[in-house]
């Protein structure tokens, strides 16, 4: 049976929502910071010596050599526990003072 009023995907009639574009949250707070390895740019902030926060974009993941290897093998991004490389850069970025942290209490 054809239905004649076929119901609207609830997630395709949603509105976007705010953070689909983020281009004014872009660098609210964040550096930019490319890995050292592959050249991927991220957005970090490091609020504390133990907290860190990095906004990915598409383009970083496709760079990223830890990311498309998970790619290769059918593992999505949204389970790849970040990249070793850029937590090195991170470090070293914070070490030479290239990256600030917020509390470093």
């Amino acid at each position: 049976m054809t239905d004649v009023h076929p119901r609207p995907d609830p997630v395709r009639s949603r509105p976007a929502a705010p953070w689909a574009d983020p281009a004014p949250l872009v660098h609210a707070g964040r550096d930019e910071l490319a890995c050292e390895r592959c050249g991927a740019r991220v957005l970090v902030s490091k609020n504390s010596l133990r907290q860190t926060c990095v906004q990915w974009s598409r383009q970083a993941e496709a760079r990223c050599v830890e990311f498309t290897t998970a790619a290769a093998v059918g593992r999505p991004a949204a389970l790849v526990d970040g990249c070793r490389s850029l937590r090195d850069s991170i470090e070293d970025a914070v070490r030479t003072g290239r990256l600030a942290v917020q509390d470093r209490s």
